[in-house]
């Protein structure tokens, strides 16, 4: 939840489609082509695709 509080929006990025997420003091992702409609459904969806990225996951056998 701090990510996406601390999630940085400025005008030049949004209406390029570029948007920056810090998630580490010296490290930014960017997202490019997000839908300015993106419904809960979707933002679910693509955090689902981030979450199976993570090294740390517990992954069950």
């Amino acid at each position: 939840m701090r990510a996406l509080e601390e999630t940085s929006l400025t005008t030049s990025e949004w209406a390029s489609g570029l948007l920056s997420i810090p998630i580490r003091e010296d490290l930014s992702v960017f997202v490019h082509n997000l839908p300015l409609d993106l419904n809960a459904e979707e933002a679910s969806r693509i955090a689902r695709v981030i979450e199976a990225l993570a090294r740390d996951r517990v992954r069950g056998t």
